[in-house]
């Protein structure tokens, strides 16, 4: 959901039902009811100052401003480091679920057997021969094989190779199993990455992290200098006038020279969709 910043992982379990991360609701029936019901939620969350439509009483001015620094239900569009890494984490615990949900699933683990997600410790993303994956991290509650109800937590390792572009990707896991956090060992994928912590099972259980290679540069943006929301919405706010104006200008410029029929389709565009960075 590129428009709202925001990700939804969707899991099939093996009689069909489409299960949401975060819940939504259901499980439902089929892929289309799914995407009906993130919608319905996502309604639900529009901010009335962002919800605009042409009889408002708003300038087209403020609604560019409006759009570019927030997003529907009223979140700040920025990159600190604080904020995208606790949006990171939380969209990470909603994936793992996803995944510890599938394998139970998968081999029937139900009730006390089940495996139950506890901590999320490392996420790396590697990408080799443009194919992208994640190695993870993660300790889960599982029940000890002493016949007496007792559980104990363990470190598992899951890789994920990452399919399709777009809206829509397909999330398969390549490996998942426990692993000895005295004696895991590291992938030249992780370490290269920063992610010195991680441990991973025997190399040839698992594909990426065997190369030494790094993330594309690029992949990630810039921080914002401050973590003071008021200070960064004021000076992006004023930024985004300042550059609003500039366009204005710019077309009236242009008026005068005759291109009143450009600057008339021009100027919609220019009005409507400023670049925001």
């Amino acid at each position: 959901m590129r428009q709202w910043g925001l990700t939804f992982y969707i899991r099939v379990n093996l009689q069909g039902s489409f299960h949401t991360y975060p819940d939504v609701g259901g499980p439902f029936p089929s892929l289309q009811e799914t995407h009906n019901a993130i919608d319905r939620h996502l309604e639900g969350r529009w901010h009335p100052k962002l919800r605009m439509g042409p009889d408002d009483n708003v300038s087209t001015m403020d609604k560019v401003i409006r759009r570019c620094l927030y997003w529907p239900d009223g979140r700040i569009k920025r990159h600190t480091k604080s904020s995208s890494t606790r949006a990171a984490n939380k969209r990470m615990h909603q994936f793992i679920q996803a995944l510890v949900d599938k394998y139970n699933d998968d081999h029937n683990l139900l009730g006390d057997l089940a495996l139950k997600l506890k901590d999320v410790l490392h996420y790396q993303p590697i990408c080799e021969n443009h194919i992208w994956y994640y190695h993870l991290n993660f300790t889960a509650k599982t029940k000890e094989a002493d016949g007496l109800h007792s559980t104990s937590d363990n470190l598992f390792f899951v890789e994920v190779k990452r399919m399709g572009i777009g809206n829509y990707e397909e999330m398969l896991f390549s490996c998942f199993c426990m692993v000895n956090p005295d004696n895991g060992k590291p992938c030249k994928g992780c370490t290269n990455n920063g992610t010195v912590d991680m441990k991973h099972p025997d190399t040839d259980e698992y594909f990426a992290g065997h190369l030494d290679a790094y993330l594309p540069f690029g992949c990630f943006g810039k921080w914002s200098d401050s973590d003071d929301d008021d200070k960064y919405v004021k000076a992006r706010e004023a930024k985004l006038r300042h550059m609003y104006e500039l366009t204005v200008m710019r077309f009236a410029c242009l008026a005068e020279f005759g291109c009143l029929e450009i600057i008339n389709f021009c100027g919609l565009n220019a009005c409507t969709t400023p670049v925001c960075t």
